[in-house]
């Protein structure tokens, strides 16, 4: 069933995953890793249907799931996304990503970059883009030869560019 429920996902069946991933978390016997999976599909197919306030109530019930401190971060982030570019609620956002750093700041390396640089997309969106350049130059000076040095360099020019410093 799970299968199911991610072929309907990437089908745009959101109803039918989300109809599925509710059958699977009901189900008693289910395991808890394959609870959880369901769960992340069943929230990004509410985010798909525009049912924010569910996703959220879903992330939610994946942290209390969650046993281990990537299954955490994971969420997290997640929830970081959904108000950052969903419900343009920087402070939530802004909470959820340093909520990664600070408990769990040894977590997938890639997952801590997008971490740091969402936040300091937090900090542009929100008049901060001092505390946003500390951030990518931070990231910048950590690997300078990391796969994505070129768009923290971006994201620095334009914090150049809305200061108008160029």
């Amino acid at each position: 069933l799970l299968y199911f429920a991610k072929l309907c996902l990437e089908k745009i069946y959101y109803d039918v995953a989300e109809k599925t991933c509710l059958l699977i978390i009901t189900n008693p016997s289910a395991k808890k890793s394959t609870s959880i999976e369901a769960h992340f599909i069943l929230a990004k197919s509410q985010i798909f249907q525009e049912k924010y306030t569910s996703a959220l109530e879903t992330y939610q019930k994946i942290l209390n799931l969650a046993e281990t401190e990537e299954e955490k971060a994971l969420v997290y982030f997640q929830i970081g996304e959904l108000n950052f570019n969903q419900l343009n609620d920087i402070t939530s956002a802004l909470s959820a990503y340093k909520i990664i750093l600070e408990k769990y700041p040894n977590n997938n390396s890639t997952l801590i970059s997008e971490v740091s640089v969402r936040l300091g997309d937090c900090f542009l969106v929100s008049g901060q883009p001092d505390s946003a350049f500390e951030v990518y130059q931070k990231l910048l000076d950590a690997n300078p030869r990391y796969l994505k040095a070129e768009e923290y360099y971006f994201k620095i020019a334009e914090i150049y560019f809305y200061k108008k410093d160029f």
